[in-house]
Order: structure tokens, then sequence, then C-alpha cells
């Protein structure tokens, strides 16, 4: 047997895979796959383990010199291994959770396959086949009663498209890669994303005396101590860690959300951003865009701080809450205001020189992708989407664990009963309010324009405040008010006017009398007439989805081309990798020609939607495709295309759909003729 390929334990090794047939086949030996192999030994169930590279690699190969754990020691417990040492109450490095990780599978010796990487999962004749591929290059088939998939959620590293245009001197790296400040030339780094990873690599650069400019996101933050105790502490006593994702309020939104920063680093701190500016680090909005040479950020700054330490407050409210109704003898610890504040041009969109900041690296904490393709089974939630079996404490099908079991090595594998059909449990969701009619039928007018002639009204509202509370900008506000158009309480649309305003003098009498048989306004300013409930979930992408547009439309303001970019982008900040693709007459939708007397000039309100769309869809790292043959056949030329359009080969229109179907995209297709 080659050296890259072996066996632990006293079950099958990888030359005798071939043709065999187990109870379990566990695919992954992280720490989730290493527990279920404890479960099913101690119940004596058949099994096999099989890792693509070694136990635990992940800790050792994709993570940076002075990484270290953001739990205490003595949160990890792996089943029948809780944390040996004699620091609970600090926080492993990275070489230390590799020996706890080898310690662990030499304490029950799994029927562990390292080397062998699962190719294909399918059903056949009433069981599980699996294809593997050895390091080695040798192959085997193997059959199993039951799977259990322990792949875990960072499988491939994410780089948004942007990264492309960075000028060639400029070093990047993705999370997964950095290791140290040395791996970057010198001068200052751009670091991308404030998750955990981003937040403790700007730090690590920080320290190491590095010039940073940290482009900021949406995480949340946690505070590390409070009252005298780690908040982890607190949050394991208050039973946050053993609650079910189906008994949170938001069960479908709470499955990827984002980790809190904090750092374990040096006994464990607080990652305050705020502080890291006085320091002299340099923050920044959401990165937008690069260009010529320039990186682009948004006007989100003050929002992105302000809503991490909204978070790390109302933890501190639900700690203070738990300790006053239990009645628990706690010091108490003042609440201090923000050490740092971002200034007035926080508020309008910023643009650096990347050159004239002397920033020679790019750090892309932007997160991972997970690659199901291999996973050919008909109950999956979409394609290459494994789901997770409502059973308890028992393997059934292809078992996808928790996003939880694979994350993190502290937190304990808990399978909670869900309702039937493998639907979470109804919890208490209060839906938003309906509106309420002021009495009477509604008139015909304002079910037809309500929007317009109720300024502010609930269509309106809905859009706007959601956004507002999820700090992401509306991506289909209802009639947006382009510039120039006619003030609110008159109709864009129907040219009606309040009474009291029509010039009389131009009508008939019974002109008037038939204007007059309606009161108007309709209802008063500000009035309800539509429910607000939204019926589905506002579902984001799972890791690695991808959300492909196919568009065969014309290019208008209005048309069923714009509401398919409106709904890519609205994919794509959901955190989809989305792509669209314009073919035959809706390859028209990719020049920068349009507009009249002169080219960007418009001609109407709203003529340049599409354009100006288009532009921030690519900025924001979409990617864009458009047929050359749908160009040749309207006369326009590729040089007319706006910028970043990539043109293709009218072949390419077949293959491009074969390409996404096969990585399990969400596909929407839409034609116009």
């Amino acid at each position: 047997m080659a050296n890259n390929v072996r066996s632990i334990g006293n079950r099958p090794s990888a030359a005798t895979l071939d043709g065999s047939h187990h109870g379990v086949v566990v695919i992954g030996g992280g720490q989730a796959g290493l527990s279920m192999s404890w479960w099913l030994a101690e119940r004596g169930i058949d099994h096999v383990v099989l890792e693509s590279k070694t136990a635990g690699h992940e800790w050792r190969d994709r993570r940076w010199d002075s990484f270290c754990l953001v739990t205490p020691n003595w949160q990890c417990r792996l089943p029948g291994f809780p944390y040996p040492g004699d620091d609970p109450d600090g926080f492993m490095v990275r070489d230390e959770i590799e020996d706890y990780l080898a310690a662990f599978v030499e304490s029950f010796r799994p029927p562990l396959v390292e080397g062998v990487r699962a190719t294909r999962l399918r059903s056949a004749d009433g069981a599980f086949e699996i294809r593997t591929n050895g390091a080695d290059g040798s192959g085997a088939t193997l059959r199993a009663d039951q799977v259990v998939v322990a792949t875990g959620p960072y499988q491939i590293p994410r780089t948004p498209r942007m990264a492309e245009r960075l000028p060639e001197r400029i070093a990047q790296l993705h999370s997964s890669e950095y290791r140290n400040p040395d791996q970057l030339p010198e001068g200052a780094v751009l670091v991308v994303g404030t998750g955990q990873s981003g937040c403790q690599i700007a730090e690590d650069l920080h320290l190491a005396g590095r010039t940073v400019h940290l482009a900021t996101g949406t995480a949340p933050r946690v505070a590390r101590f409070y009252r005298g105790r780690d908040c982890v502490a607190w949050l394991h006593e208050m039973g946050t860690y053993t609650k079910g994702v189906d008994e949170f309020a938001d069960a479908d939104a709470v499955r990827f959300r984002t980790n809190h920063y904090v750092t374990g680093r040096d006994g464990g701190r607080d990652i305050d951003l705020r502080r890291f500016a006085l320091e002299g680090m340099v923050l920044h909005g959401r990165l937008t865009g690069i260009a010529h040479g320039m990186a682009r950020f948004g006007p989100d700054l003050r929002a992105n701080l302000d809503g991490a330490d909204a978070v790390a407050e109302g933890i501190k409210d639900a700690i203070d809450a738990y300790i006053a109704d239990r009645g628990i003898d706690a010091p108490a610890e003042e609440r201090r205001p923000p050490v740092w504040e971002p200034g007035p041009e926080a508020e309008d969109p910023a643009e650096i020189d990347l050159a004239g900041a002397g920033i020679t690296g790019v750090v892309w904490a932007t997160g991972f992708g997970r690659d199901h393709r291999w996973i050919e089974l008909p109950d999956l939630r979409r394609p290459g989407v494994p789901h997770a079996r409502p059973r308890r404490h028992q393997p059934a099908g292809a078992l996808l664990p928790r996003p939880a079991l694979a994350a993190h090595l502290g937190f304990r594998p808990v399978l909670r009963r869900r309702g039937r059909r493998g639907a979470p449990r109804r919890t208490d969701r209060a839906g938003a309010p309906r509106g309420r009619h002021h009495g009477g039928r509604r008139p015909a007018l304002a079910r037809r324009h309500a929007v317009q002639h109720v300024p502010g009204g609930a269509a309106r509202r809905r859009g706007l405040d959601r956004a507002a509370h999820r700090r992401v900008a509306a991506v289909y506000p209802a009639h947006p008010e382009p510039p120039g158009s006619p003030p609110w309480g008159r109709c864009s649309t129907c040219r009606f006017q309040p009474k009291g305003t029509t010039d009389m003098a131009d009508l008939t009498d019974l002109e008037k009398q038939s204007l007059e048989e309606i009161a108007h306004p309709s209802m008063p300013e500000g009035s309800s007439i539509y429910g607000g409930t939204k019926v589905f979930p506002d579902y984001q992408a799972e890791n690695g989805e991808t959300y492909f547009t196919l568009v065969h439309g014309i290019a208008h303001e209005s048309s069923v081309s714009f509401v398919a970019i409106l709904q890519a982008t609205r994919a794509l900040r959901k955190g989809f990798e989305s792509a669209i693709y314009f073919y035959g007459p809706g390859s028209l939708n990719c020049l920068a020609t349009r507009g009249f007397p002169t080219t960007g000039n418009s001609a109407f309100p709203g003529e340049h939607n599409i354009n100006n769309s288009l532009k921030t869809y690519i900025q924001e790292g979409g990617k864009v495709y458009c047929c050359r043959f749908g160009l040749s056949l309207h006369g326009a030329r590729e040089e007319d295309l706006i910028e970043g359009v990539i043109p293709t080969h009218p072949l390419d229109v077949q293959d491009a759909l074969i390409h996404y179907a096969r990585k399990g995209a969400i596909i929407n297709s839409t034609y116009q003729l």
C-alpha cells in the first residue's frame, strides 16, 4: 500500500475497500466525522471513515501561525474525550488543537482510511454506492446501508471576481493561505472581510507593525469577558449552545448567521475595531469594486461598527437579565461608550488609490463554499445540497451534520427532532401586522397605483424598512422616484391630479360632473392598504451555491430583462455566486452606448436603469456574459460593451447552461418575444 494511503484501526484498509459493504460509511475525518465514528463504535455498528487527506488536517494546513481557538478549552468535549490539559479557561493554539485531535483518534482507533477521496455518492439497489479515488491513483467502489456526509462547510475558498482587477504587482492571499505577515511584501495590506478570520488576521498584521486597511462587513462581535466571566461561559450556562436550530424564531436564517468576532490570543480579549482605528488601522466600509488601480468602498462603515456593537451590547443585556432572574452574585460592570467614531466622510462612498496608499498585498477573508456535486441523490433540497433528515440519534440515508458540527471543535453535536417531513417545528414567528383598511371598498385607482398615491405606503415601506434592518440596500424598491419625476400626490402613470388642481375651464359640464362623482384623494397619505406578511423565508445562500440567469429579452427600463438583473443582484447580495448570460436580443442590454442625443444622456427618466444596474452588479462581484452572435444580429460592436462584460461564442449559450446545471445552480431563464 502506498505511504500516502493508510488505515487506522482493525477495519478495512484502502487496498480492501473495493467491493466491500458496510453498515455505515462516514465521509470526512474531521472532528464531526470522528465524533460520529466514536458513537457508532460505542454501539457496535459496523462502519468505515473515509478522509481525503489526514484526520483533522484543516487545523494544520489552513490556519495561520498565531491561530488559536475563540472558545475556551473546557468547551472542547469530543465524545469520551474532554479537554485533558491544565488550562481549561485558556485557548489552545494551532499545534495544541492538532495534538488534541490526534490524541482523540488514538484513544479509540477508529476504522479510518486516510488519503481516499469520495468522488461519487448515489443510490444503487436499495443501498448507497460510494466511489473513491486514492491519493496514489487507486480507485474503489464500496456500498453502505447508511451514509454520513461530514465534509464540513469550509471546502472551497471564495474570492470575489473583482480580485481579477487588482494590479499584478499586488500579492493576493485567501485567508486559508495566510500564515504570517512575512508572506506579504513590505508595505500596507488591505484585508477584506471582518468575520473571525478577517479580524484576527488584521490584528496579526497590525501587531506586526504593518499598516492595515480593513474593509468591514456586517459581522457581529461579542465581548470576551463580562461581569467576571468569559461571555462563552455565561452563554453556555444560559443554554445557548444546546438550543436546536429549530428553536429559534428565525430558524431559516440562523443557520447562516456569521460568527461573532473575538479572540483567544494572549489569554483572550475583545477585538475592538474602533481601538484599532485609534492605533492607526484604516477602516473602510464594504469593498464594492476595483478598477484602474482604485478600490471603492460603500458608505456603511458607521452602520457596520454600530451594528457589531449593538449585538455585543445585546448579549450583555441578555446576561444581565439572566443574572437578575437567577439572583446570581456577579460583579457589576460599567458600559463604556465607543472609543472612536468615523468622521462625516464615512457617510459617502470612498475611493482610494492602491498605489498611493502603499498597498502591496490583499488578504481575502471572504469565506468558503461547499462542493457537493459528487452527491447524486434525489432527496436533496436542491442539486448539490444534501438534506439533513429529521431523525434523532441514528443515521438516516445521507445525513449531513448541521453546520455547527463541522465548523467548531468546541461545540458538541446535538441532533434535535424536527417537525413532519423535515420542516423545523413551528415557533413563535410573529409576522408583520397586516395593513388595515379605512372602511369601504378600495377605489380602482387606489388598487392600480396605490404606491404612487400613498407615499410611504406599505409596499414601499416593506422594501425599505427591511433593507434598513439588514443594513443592505433594497434591490428592487417599489417604484423608485427618478430625478425630475412628478411630486408624490400626482400619478406619473395615469396623470391623475387631486381635486382642486385640475384646470376645470378646459372641461365640458359632463366631464366635470364625471370627475366630481369620485372623491379624491382616495385615501389619506400613509394609509396601509396591503398586508406586510412575507410568505417565504428570506433565504440566504448556503456556502458554494450559485444563481445563474439567462436573459433573452429587450433592453428597456421596465422590461423583464431589467427585473432579471435586479433578481440576480439580490441573489448576489444574499451570498450566491451569481452570473448573468445575455443572448439574442438580450445582448443589447450590455451596451454602454445607450442614450440620446449622446451616449450616457437619458432621454427620459430611467433610460439607463439597466446600464447602471449592470455596472453595480459587476462592481459587486457578479459575472456577466454576452453572446457575440446576439450583438451581430443587431449591428452592435464588442467595443461598445459595458466594461467588465465577457463576450462569448454563440455555442457557449448551451454549454454555459450545462456548466451551471452541473454546478447545481439555481437557474432563472427569462425569455421575451
